[in-house]
């Protein structure tokens, strides 16, 4: 009910509520099913806020601003990205002792999980338990799982210490909008962190329907702008977004959705109503 712009709200949600989530999820252990439950209301108000159809891909709401998206965070992903970026950092702290107890501990839980018979980076790699264990639940614990949800797998980085291990570069996926200078250096939540904008960014461009146009906006400044500027008004902003889904209802999206027996459009009746034949193509538009 606020009088809140749409893009305000959006980057309310960027700038304050999500980043005060962040110590939280960082450091404590939380239920998969109740982050599922926070994403969900997020995405609901969201969608509320730009009456957004159910139908329109999430792929939108967390892919970054430059590629055409709103740059939300998915909640249940990122506590998944910090946790592994987390123990990762303990793995390689510069103080030696620190780095000795998170290997000692890695080499313990991996030595009970598997009747030591497989190395950390084999069983951290797995898609399941080796075998059941019931043992202590800990940040070194959960990174085949976190590692897994993210799609990723971790490698040995020390010859002489099977437990020094770190992310596995080649699953990564690169930050398409940044040109290489801006990702040295990265950190390793920031690249985990483009790493699940890209995953979202790939699901979005595969899309038959809603991905097709993509390529036409990524990576394009003058494109993307309005999006976190607002310079535009709420029936524009609103607009913008469900044409590049593809999700205005226009006869060719309603026949798809089968709400329409046709296609054909509704002035000219000669050709298939999309969204180019409205702005570009169709005569009665241009008399307009």
């Amino acid at each position: 009910d606020s009088s809140l712009l749409h893009f305000m709200k959006i980057n309310l949600l960027k700038t304050y509520l999500i980043p005060t989530l962040e110590y939280v999820l960082k450091t404590n252990t939380i239920r998969i099913e109740d982050l599922k439950k926070v994403d969900s209301e997020l995405k609901s108000a969201v969608r509320s806020w730009l009456s957004m159809p159910e139908s329109v891909t999430k792929s939108l709401l967390y892919t970054p601003v430059a590629v055409g998206g709103l740059g939300l965070r998915c909640i249940k992903l990122d506590f998944c990205a910090l946790r592994l970026a987390s123990a990762l950092n303990l793995i390689h702290s510069p103080d030696e002792r620190v780095s000795k107890l998170s290997e000692d501990s890695i080499n313990f839980i991996v030595g009970k999980r598997t009747n030591n018979s497989l190395s950390p980076e084999e069983y951290f790699n797995r898609d399941s338990e080796f075998i059941k264990s019931r043992d202590v639940r800990s940040i070194f614990s959960s990174i085949r799982l976190n590692a897994k949800s993210l799609a990723l797998k971790v490698k040995c980085v020390d010859e002489q210490s099977p437990s020094k291990i770190d992310i596995d570069n080649d699953y990564l996926n690169p930050p398409t909008h940044l040109p290489p200078y801006q990702q040295r250096g990265a950190t390793r939540i920031r690249r985990l962190r483009w790493h699940v904008q890209g995953m979202f960014l790939e699901t979005w461009k595969s899309q038959r329907v809603q991905g097709r146009s993509v390529e036409c906006f990524e990576g394009s400044k003058i494109a993307n702008s309005w999006i976190s500027q607002g310079d535009v008004s709420p029936y524009v902003f609103r607009f913008g977004l469900l044409g590049r889904v593809n999700a205005l209802p226009t006869k060719c999206v309603l026949q798809i959705r089968k709400l329409s027996n046709d296609a054909n459009c509704r002035r000219c009746v000669k050709a298939t109503e999309h969204l180019g034949h409205i702005l570009g193509g169709c005569k009665f538009g241009d008399l307009a």
